[in-house]
């Protein structure tokens, strides 16, 4: 089973449209994670009055921390992703 981790603007985006389900349409054969911060995140969203958090947050979405070398990893992976990027825009 794959493991999928999302961050905060696309869970945000997803809620005000109200179509957060489509996580589990999208990724029906995967198991969904959230950082510790993004839950974080989206808790400081919920206190300030977002309503649009709730559906997020009632998700069956496991939260995840990141301890150093797994931040190491994803910061080596996202940056070379980025670069792969730019540069296929480039060509």
């Amino acid at each position: 089973m794959n493991e999928i981790i999302f961050d905060a603007d696309i869970l945000s985006m997803l809620g005000k449209i109200g179509r957060i389900d489509l996580l589990r349409e999208l990724f029906s054969d995967s198991e969904l994670f959230i950082t510790f911060e993004v839950y974080n995140e989206l808790l400081a969203a919920k206190e300030i009055g977002y309503d649009f958090i709730d559906p997020i947050l009632e998700q069956d979405v496991g939260i995840m921390h990141l301890d150093p070398d797994t931040f190491k990893s994803y910061e080596r992976m996202r940056t070379k992703l980025k670069n792969d990027f730019f540069h296929k825009k480039i060509e």
